[in-house]
């Protein structure tokens, strides 16, 4: 349930800031199950994951619009 939670919060993040190119599916896949993973995180410990998929992503995206997204990333995985 939490990676599929996950898993959706990141395709919206792919559609709003139209890197769906990079985060491709089974990229997002990974990423949803390293960070439904953790056991807590914080808003920088999702943006280093994602960062971590490219060198485009990491230099060229500005994911400051899209922290609400992110932020809910980071309830599910600190909810208890």
């Amino acid at each position: 349930m939490k990676k599929q939670e996950i898993k959706i919060l990141l395709n919206q993040i792919a559609l709003k800031k139209g890197i769906g190119f990079t985060l491709t599916d089974s990229v997002i896949e990974s990423l949803a199950e390293r960070i439904s993973n953790l056991q807590e995180t914080d808003r920088f410990g999702v943006k280093s994951i994602i960062d971590s998929v490219s060198i485009y992503v990491k230099e060229s995206v500005d994911f400051t619009d899209t922290n609400y997204l992110i932020d809910q990333i980071v309830d599910i995985v600190n909810k208890k």
